[in-house]
Parts: structure tokens; C-alpha cells; sequence
């Protein structure tokens, strides 16, 4: 069952949609992103394949930083992204105390889940201002971190009164 957990753990960061202000190929220099939406318009989702259920669940509290240099994203990319695990809602309240339960995500002990970017392994430009991206990252959930995968797509939104 805690195996289950940790996949589901995983897609989190794999499906996570990091809102950001943006991405531009023509723009110069360092741009600095931080996931502090008062808005709650930056959103983490997970889909779980268990044996007894699947579960479809999300939080809005996402926060943290990137980085990165617009003309070399694959080597300056930095940053970290974290959720709160008293956060995640699955749609049934009783699952997601469940959830935060000491049996599962702990979430008095263990407040977070994140992931630090480590390095892209990939890079592929869709267009101009679209990335597709396969980063190397230290995943930390319940006390333990470990190197993972994930996938990620980076896209330029110029800046505007919406993107703010």
C-alpha cells in the first residue's frame, strides 16, 4: 500500500501545473519566478491508480522558486517547488484526513513534499516560447529524499495584468 502512496506521491510533481508569468526566447538575462499566488491560480494535481480505488486529487498550495537564464535554460535552470500535505483535497474529506493521518503523509510531523531541480536531462523546444523538459530533481516526502524524474513544460507568458 505505501508503494501505491509513493506513486501517487509522484504524480503530483509529474502533473503538477506550475502557473508562472513566464517564458521568452527574445527576452535577455535571468528570470526569477515565485510560486506566492495569493490567487491561488498555481495548482498541483495527482491522479492515483490503487488497487481498491483511483483517486484524483489537488492542492493550491504550491509555493517556491525558479530560475533560469532565457538563452541557457538547460544550464541555469534552478529552483524548488513544494506543496503543503495538510493541503491536498481528493473530494471526499473523510480519504483526506486519511490522507493526513500518521498512517500516511503525516502531515504534522512531515508539512511538505518537494522538489529541488537538480538538472534537465532533456530539452525540447515546441515553439517559441514552449519547453518540454525532463528534469532531475531530489524528491523529498515523509522524511526521505530521493533522485526522481520528472516531466515539465515551461511556457513564456508575457508579462500582463492577468499573469500578475
Amino acid at each position: 500500500m505505501f508503494k501505491s502512496f509513493l506513486i501517487f506521491v509522484l504524480f503530483v510533481c509529474l502533473a503538477a501545473n506550475f502557473y508562472s508569468q513566464g517564458f521568452n526566447l527574445s527576452s535577455k538575462g535571468m528570470q526569477v519566478f515565485n510560486f506566492n499566488d495569493t490567487q491561488e491560480r498555481n495548482q498541483a494535481t495527482f491522479y492515483s491508480e490503487a488497487y481498491y480505488e483511483n483517486i484524483t486529487g489537488l492542492t493550491n498550495d504550491v509555493l517556491g522558486k525558479v530560475s533560469f537564464d532565457v538563452k541557457d535554460v538547460k544550464s541555469t535552470l534552478s529552483g524548488e517547488v513544494s506543496i503543503s500535505t495538510s493541503s491536498i483535497k481528493t473530494g471526499i474529506e473523510k480519504r483526506d484526513e486519511h490522507l493526513r493521518s500518521v498512517s500516511w503523509l503525516n502531515s504534522e510531523k512531515y508539512s511538505n513534499i518537494t522538489f529541488r531541480i537538480k538538472e534537465i536531462t532533456q530539452i525540447n523546444q515546441i515553439e517559441d516560447n514552449l519547453l518540454k523538459i525532463v528534469l532531475l530533481g531530489e524528491f523529498s516526502l515523509h522524511g526521505k529524499t530521493n533522485l526522481v524524474y520528472a516531466n515539465a513544460t515551461m511556457k513564456y507568458l508575457v508579462e500582463s495584468e492577468t499573469t500578475k
